[in-house]
């Protein structure tokens, strides 16, 4: 509400976040030096943030990676000493170094800052269409399972209710972002949403019990040259 108070009806700059703080700086007669500092923090902020941004994706990846759902090959199941797979942190670099170049393809800023954030909502609207298809689909697999939370008492009724509620929200919510937006932004973020959404379905689709067994082999294979390593330090 106060940003919307403060920048001008259809002036707004989505990927300047010091644009109401300027404007403040000039109504209130306050330097604006005051505009510096503040991105000087924002940029503290952001710095603070990346090892959740960067090592949560990349613990996650780590896990699927051991447990044979992706290539070995690709090296994922790979720690160094810090806990981190360098092969995640180079692949995240190289996927987020893509999606920096519409900045120097397309001429508005803004437009590419809500492309790229309608991309991402979409793709983590997609996921939670999909948890919620497997509630229905693990309530009807598997009702003697003991749940430690449980919508609804008993039967499947609230379930459904709960389930279609969010499917109908989600459809609604995607297709007012992308109904709002010029066409050329709507195929855009819908090619991102689809190409991130089928990559892990065409991995999956190759899947082989072998990746397992190689995972479970270089793992052993590293921990013994670790333990090697510790002895002969001693």
């Amino acid at each position: 509400m106060l940003v919307a108070n403060v920048v001008p009806n259809g002036k707004m700059e989505l990927a300047n976040i010091t644009q109401p703080i300027l404007i403040d700086c000039q109504i209130l007669g306050l330097p604006e030096v005051i505009g510096n500092i503040f991105s000087f923090m924002v940029f503290i902020g952001v710095l603070l943030q990346l090892s959740a941004w960067v090592t949560g994706p990349s613990k996650t990846i780590i896990q699927v990676a051991r447990e044979g759902f992706l290539p070995p090959k690709f090296g994922f199941h790979k720690e160094n000493k810090y806990g981190v797979s360098k092969n995640v942190v180079l692949t995240q670099s190289i996927v987020i170094s893509l999606f920096a170049l519409l900045y120097g393809v397309m001429d508005d800023v803004s437009a590419v800052f809500l492309t790229l954030t309608n991309a991402t909502t979409v793709i983590y609207c997609i996921v939670y269409v999909l948890i919620a298809i497997s509630l229905l689909e693990m309530r009807k697999k598997h009702p003697e399972l003991n749940r430690p939370y449980r919508i609804g008492k008993s039967g499947n009724f609230f379930a459904w209710v709960v389930s279609c509620m969010l499917i109908f929200s989600i459809v609604v919510v995607v297709f007012a972002t992308l109904g709002t937006a010029t066409m050329g932004d709507a195929l855009l973020v819908t090619a991102i949403a689809v190409v991130m959404f089928v990559i892990p379905l065409i991995i999956n689709h190759f899947k082989k019990d072998s990746w397992n067994t190689a995972v479970e082999a270089s793992l052993e294979e590293n921990l013994d040259e670790y333990s090697d390593q510790v002895t002969h330090s001693h």
